[in-house]
């Protein structure tokens, strides 16, 4: 498509939400107003038990992405935007009847050294 990673991400305007695995409070509120400001559609924020998707290993080691509708540019955008460099990071479980369409699930390296 015609455009950069960023702007057909706006277009494409995935279902975002933000799940908290960090241990530290307030995480998933700071990260979806951080993605707002880049301009990913998040709808919502909170912890796992907020949002009981499928979490695998290696969550909360590492973040992850859990895929529930084709939403390539979101993928794209935030695996760059958050530096991932392991495909088990990626979670697919297609489901087009969730109120989302990516759940970000922010693991211990999201949240930095102590």
């Amino acid at each position: 498509a015609p455009g950069s990673v960023e702007e057909n991400m706006k277009s494409e305007a995935a279902r975002v939400v933000v799940v908290n695995g960090t241990g530290i409070a307030g995480m998933a509120a700071t990260t979806s107003d951080y993605f707002k400001s880049l301009g990913l559609n998040v709808t919502g924020f909170g912890n796992t038990g907020d949002y009981p998707d499928k979490y695998y290993y290696p969550y909360p080691n590492r973040t992850v992405i859990i895929v529930h509708a084709g939403k390539p540019y979101a993928m794209q955008y935030l695996m760059a935007l958050m530096k991932f460099n392991s495909a088990s990071q990626i979670i697919m479980d297609f489901n087009p009847h969730a109120a989302k369409d990516i759940v970000v699930a922010l693991g211990y390296d999201w949240a930095g050294p102590p």
